[in-house]
């Protein structure tokens, strides 16, 4: 629990970095909330960051900690591919925060208006 801990921690600074540097939130679903305000509480549907740079993204890759049970998730190799040289077009990463059905929301400022994936 405390590796999750420290990961929200992690969260918490990436998201905080990437709204003081100008961007903006976007829903996910861009066509079923376009004209709705992103700030907008009763939809807690899943929101984005749009074309964060590489290097943010690589930076928090190798702060946060993932179980070794977990074998599809594998930073170091991520981290690798974003790195290579020869990998193209990987300048610019959209950072996605899903959106779900539970009463709870992420307890992250800026992204209080997401809710949380429901778990059964």
């Amino acid at each position: 629990m405390e590796q999750n801990s420290q990961n929200l921690e992690y969260v918490q600074v990436l998201t905080s970095k990437l709204i003081n540097s100008g961007y903006k939130l976007k829903f996910a679903e861009r066509t079923s909330y376009k004209d709705i305000d992103i700030d907008n509480e009763k939809y807690g549907a899943s929101r984005y960051f749009a074309n964060v740079s590489k290097e943010e993204i690589v930076d928090f890759l190798k702060t946060i900690k993932c179980s070794l049970f977990n074998i599809n998730f594998n930073v170091n190799n991520i981290i690798d591919f974003i790195e290579d040289q020869n990998t193209l077009n990987v300048g610019k990463w959209d950072v996605v925060f899903e959106g779900g059905n539970s009463p709870d929301s992420y307890p992250i400022e800026g992204l209080e208006k997401i809710k949380c994936v429901s778990r059964y």
